[in-house]
């Protein structure tokens, strides 16, 4: 683990080489005794990491499992790099780590590992051409991270499943009322998930009460919603998106003449989406 933590290091001073990434990623996996790994993992070393099955395993004086400090090292390392080596050895690390060893100092770090890596993998997305390994791992990721936060039972693993109950998690999200600047990051990430993923008829962030979200987060999701429309081509799917989006917007409080500019924006249909604009009015 040390050996992997120094490589890292040496990526950090290297911004544009992988080289450093890949060599930490192929030393960790070929640890004695094995760390865990998913199906997902497996996968992704296929592509990356060659002749999986002939690497002379490296022998570890201390398990993986009683190592969370360099863990917790070579995670937040690796979260640095936006390179996808890196991330997968993220991933790996949060998943190898022993949380019975560790006592957070911070709320919800635990939790915040996972939403970090979940946010990071869809980010690196566009710039890989290993989209549907990454959605798999995002998909964990959140899961993780909403099963720790009781808002979805243990996902047991391996699983086949890569669905996720948003009415389950929006319905557990209502009960806790206005949520805490943590949960409305968690929020955010899941919209990014549904969208990326093409779950498009029931967004979370609209399946909540309005005063579960500050104006600020209504209006960060108005933004990250009219941005994904953008780059859609199917004119009903653009349509709906928007109207959510501006949705988004009257929960924001944003100024009349704002949303008055989206609404023109959308003049094909404009009868359609006129519902939108006295929900706002009404509220004046």
């Amino acid at each position: 683990m040390e050996a992997v933590v120094k490589s890292l290091r040496r990526r950090e001073g290297d911004a544009t080489s992988e080289t450093y990434s890949l060599q930490a990623l192929e030393m960790f996996v070929s640890i004695y005794p094995s760390p865990k790994t998913l199906t997902v993992h497996a996968r992704f070393l296929e592509r990356l990491v060659p002749c999986v099955d002939t690497r002379e395993p490296i022998s570890a004086p201390v398990p993986i499992s009683k190592s969370p400090s360099l863990c917790l090292q070579g995670f937040q390392l690796a979260l640095k790099n936006e390179d996808l080596p890196s991330l997968l050895l993220a991933s790996l690390l949060v998943l190898n780590l022993n949380r019975d060893m560790v006592t957070f100092k911070q709320p919800f770090t635990w939790e915040t590992m996972h939403l970090q890596l979940a946010k990071k993998l869809l980010d690196a997305m566009p710039h890989t051409d290993s989209n549907a390994l990454s959605r798999s791992l995002v998909w964990h990721h959140v899961c993780e991270c909403l099963s720790s936060l009781n808002f979805l039972p243990i996902i047991p693993t391996p699983t086949t499943d890569t669905s996720i109950d948003w009415a389950s998690v929006a319905k557990r999200m209502s009960a806790e009322g206005p949520l805490t600047p943590f949960l409305e990051k968690v929020v955010l990430v899941c919209l990014q998930v549904q969208l990326d993923m093409s779950e498009h008829a029931h967004l979370l962030p609209l399946s909540l009460p309005s005063s579960s979200l500050s104006k600020l987060t209504w209006d960060s999701c108005y933004r990250i919603i009219w941005k994904h429309a953008s780059g859609q081509s199917s004119p009903s799917i653009v349509f709906h998106l928007r109207k959510e989006g501006l949705r988004c917007l009257v929960h924001a409080n944003a100024h009349w003449w704002v949303l008055v500019q989206q609404v023109i924006s959308l003049s094909g249909r404009f009868s359609q989406i006129l519902t939108v604009f006295v929900e706002y009015s009404a509220k004046y």
